[in-house]
């Protein structure tokens, strides 16, 4: 559906542009084995831990662990539409301090913890998801002719 809209006229910026790239790039989560899941979320720790400067876990059970509960917030709290893509993106994101965005405001979240955690993590998804919403927005309302 998005890969087929035609966004002409529509002034994104390469941030948002970013977004409908990511949206379409791939499966959900929820759409995904376990075992791909998990293979998705070590990288978003390891991803996560270089992109925002924390510590990776200092052990495979506690590594595990943190795994298991960010599929547990992103299956359960709303984020399982998500795309690997999109998630890796709201990282980045996170890192970039001028995202060009006119209409919307969005603050870092600075990292806070001992090493990447899911607190920080929803933090972070929440306002990729506020950003997302501004987009779809902008996209709903060239499809209503505003």
């Amino acid at each position: 559906m998005l890969n087929e809209l035609d966004v002409t006229g529509i002034n994104f910026s390469k941030v948002e542009l970013k977004i409908i790239e990511s949206r379409i790039s791939g499966h959900s989560i929820c759409q995904l084995s376990n075992e791909k899941i998990k293979t998705i979320l070590d990288q978003v720790i390891l991803r996560g831990a270089a992109i925002s400067g924390c510590s990776i876990p200092n052990t495979d059970f506690f590594a595990d662990i943190i795994s298991e509960d960010l599929e547990f917030f992103i299956l359960e709290f709303g984020y399982g539409e998500l795309t690997k893509d999109e998630i890796l993106l709201a990282l980045r994101i996170n890192s970039n301090s001028d995202l060009g965005l006119r209409g919307i405001s969005i603050d870092r979240v600075q990292f806070f913890g001992n090493c990447f955690n899911v607190d920080f993590f929803s933090k972070l998804l929440e306002n990729y998801m506020r950003i997302r919403l501004y987009v779809e927005r902008k996209i709903q309302n060239k499809l209503d002719r505003y």
